[in-house]
């Protein structure tokens, strides 16, 4: 116990040299003394606050706590230091940490508390908490927290009750963003957010996992109609079109749904499940909602193991252009070849191109891929009679890219391939997605000689007036608008409708995918210029091009379809 023998007077010039809030009580829980910092504290002035008590300074519930203390220092003489809050004078909550031991003045029992404010430290100690546990953008709980929740969720499981968790994100969300910037791209996440948030039950919960993807936990619910329910309203709720700087864009949503029925399952798990099927909602279509099934299992490890070979198959180039050839419907004869990669693996067989260039792409591994078979496929062309060209397919992926047009005149520089002879094919829905690049890249490569074809014409979203800003050279018919050339009235409709427009502004036509005499017999007489597809044969290696070159020259008709020749051009 501190014994002090000063007076008062001497003692607040002493105490008021202090920063902190200190007070003076007697055995009556009375303030004898303060100092100034005390007086700015709470508010008040020195006059004011002596002889009041706790419960005339702070609400009851507070007061109470400070009583308890005070009585306990009395009592035992033990000093103590307790971390409270307090209603400071403006009527705001303190976090603060007080200090109390009991002194003799003049023979009197005093109680001295020493005040620290810690306000700012404990709210940036939430604040941090708060973080590390939330997404700041969108406020949602992050994965950490979401797989916290998760696991409080099996509770209802274990009752025997159902639990849903969806995966989803935004289709189209990278390409909106890469377009028009991260601000853009942050305010949808945002409205996103908010809008699903507003379809939740009181007990689902939401977080932002990753990116642009999400998942909803759905504790408690009956069979799997309360998730489809929910993601069909998700579904329908992003259909509504968000408009930024007068530009309305529209989104898709892919969806995946994994349910938990016991608890032989692990939480981990079912977000795994969840985020399996959100893979195969994705790869599907726009505005797709798939549930978990056991095969899904089967397709992700095939995946993986089709990426971890496709790193060394393209180091050791292992994947190689095949040839299909590019037919002359007017002249009967071989004008040209589509370059199209093939891949047999030794232990996966052969894997067919739309599935490694997918993964390729997803693992970013494409333009190293596209690279060597472009350096490839020059380097074949170079060995054709002069009068046959190459087309060549442009990933979307690649043509985000600004320095795709240089990387490619590289190429061509490197193998000695003429500019001239090389045709490059571009998706519609690449174009559109990359308006700004792609402009820049096509004017490159155009000015260097290179023909620009706009692959799958028809099946993308683009207006004709965005498509005739890039001077196309050629339009691409999808195969299948070919194929319901057969049995389809609404079909030749469309197929008539592309080529009068590809006339009407002066573009080569090819159609691809054909595969009967019917199909060519239509095509032909409908202004169709050039054809690809079974009917005159499938891609075939390197090696194989020179005897489709030397073949005989002669015409497919409708009833006596056979292998075209390179007629007249052939070496």
């Amino acid at each position: 116990m501190i014994r002090l023998s000063d007076s008062f007077a001497n003692l607040q010039s002493i105490i008021d040299a202090v920063p902190h809030a200190i007070f003076v009580k007697d055995r009556t829980h009375r303030i004898v003394l303060l100092n100034t910092s005390a007086c700015e504290f709470l508010g008040h002035s020195r006059a004011t606050l002596l002889g009041y008590s706790d419960f005339e300074l702070f609400p009851a519930d507070q007061a109470e706590i400070f009583r308890a203390a005070d009585d306990h220092v009395f009592q035992t003489g033990e000093e103590s230091e307790n971390e409270e809050q307090l209603t400071d004078g403006r009527g705001c909550t303190r976090h603060v940490i007080t200090r109390k031991q009991m002194v003799r003045l003049e023979e009197v029992e005093y109680l001295v508390a020493s005040v620290t404010d810690i306000t700012a430290s404990r709210v940036a100690e939430a604040k941090n908490h708060h973080l590390s546990f939330h997404d700041p953008l969108t406020g949602l709980p992050n994965r950490s927290l979401f797989e916290e929740k998760l696991n409080g969720c099996f509770r209802n499981v274990a009752e025997g009750k159902h639990l849903a968790v969806l995966v989803l994100d935004l289709d189209g969300f990278k390409h909106v963003n890469d377009a028009y910037g991260y601000v853009v791209g942050d305010n949808i996440l945002r409205w996103f957010a908010a809008k699903v948030s507003d379809l939740l039950g009181p007990e689902d919960v939401m977080a932002r996992i990753d990116g642009d993807k999400f998942a909803i936990a759905m504790p408690g619910i009956g069979p799997s109609g309360d998730a489809t329910s929910l993601a069909s309203r998700i579904v329908a709720t992003v259909r509504q079109p968000f408009v930024v700087d007068g530009t309305t864009l529209e989104f898709g949503v892919g969806i995946g749904i994994a349910l938990a029925r016991d608890v032989a399952i692990q939480p981990d798990e079912l977000l795994r499940r969840a985020d399996r099927a959100h893979h195969r909602a994705s790869a599907a279509d726009r505005l797709s909602i798939c549930y978990f099934d056991a095969g899904m299992d089967q397709m992700i490890k095939r995946r993986i193991r089709i990426e971890q070979e496709l790193r060394a198959a393209i180091a050791g180039d292992l994947i190689v252009p095949c040839y299909q050839p590019v037919v002359s419907l007017n002249g009967d004869r071989i004008i040209g070849f589509e370059a199209l990669a093939r891949w047999e693996n030794e232990s996966l067989g052969q894997i067919p191109s739309d599935e490694f260039i997918s993964i390729a792409e997803e693992a970013g591994l494409i333009d190293a891929l596209s690279a060597r078979l472009l350096c490839r496929a020059c380097q074949d062309a170079s060995t054709w009679p002069a009068s046959l060209f190459l087309a060549f397919n442009i990933s979307p992926i690649s043509l985000r890219d600004p320095t795709l047009g240089l990387r490619i005149l590289g190429i061509l520089a490197k193998s000695g391939f003429s500019p001239h002879r090389l045709e490059l094919e571009i998706t519609e829905s690449a174009l559109v997605d990359n308006i700004s690049v792609a402009h820049t890249t096509i004017d490159q490569l155009r000015q260097a000689g290179v023909r620009i074809a706009l692959d799958d014409f028809g099946t993308g979203y683009a207006t004709l007036s965005q498509l005739l800003s890039f001077r196309l050279d050629k339009i691409k018919i999808d195969r299948s608008f070919v194929a319901r050339l057969d049995d389809s009235e609404e079909g030749k409709v469309i197929v008539r409708a592309i080529l009068g427009l590809a006339t009407g502004f002066g573009l080569t036509t090819t159609a691809e995918g054909i595969e009967s005499g019917e199909q060519l017999a239509f095509l032909k007489d409908n202004g169709c210029t050039e054809g690809q597809g079974y009917l005159f044969g499938k891609a075939v290696p390197a090696s194989e091009v020179d005897a489709l070159l030397n073949l005989t020259p002669w015409a497919v008709t409708a009833s006596a379809p056979r292998m075209l020749a390179a007629g007249p051009m052939a070496g």
